[in-house]
């Protein structure tokens, strides 16, 4: 019997080796929260939390993962429907 997890039915965490070559480890620690086509960020609150790091530091870190194209950041207008 195998005691071997799956790694996609535990959420997020998968990250491009262009991020883990070209980013520093915050960098790299928040692109890990990234989701896919069906998947999210968690919320800012809990990322910071577990990163151990401010609002800020967390937004400086999203914006230059964004400005290198390392990670999209789309409107959510469906959200204004609930």
């Amino acid at each position: 019997m195998s005691n071997s997890v799956n790694i996609d039915s535990k959420g997020y965490g998968k990250i491009y080796k262009a991020v883990m070559r070209n980013h520093p480890a915050a960098d790299r620690q928040v692109c890990s929260y990234a989701g896919n086509s069906e998947k999210a960020f968690p919320k800012r609150d809990k990322i910071t939390r577990d990163m151990c790091v401010n609002k800020d530091t967390f937004t400086k870190h999203l914006s230059t993962l964004h400005l290198h194209q390392a990670i999209s950041r789309e409107p959510v207008e469906w959200l204004a429907a609930y």
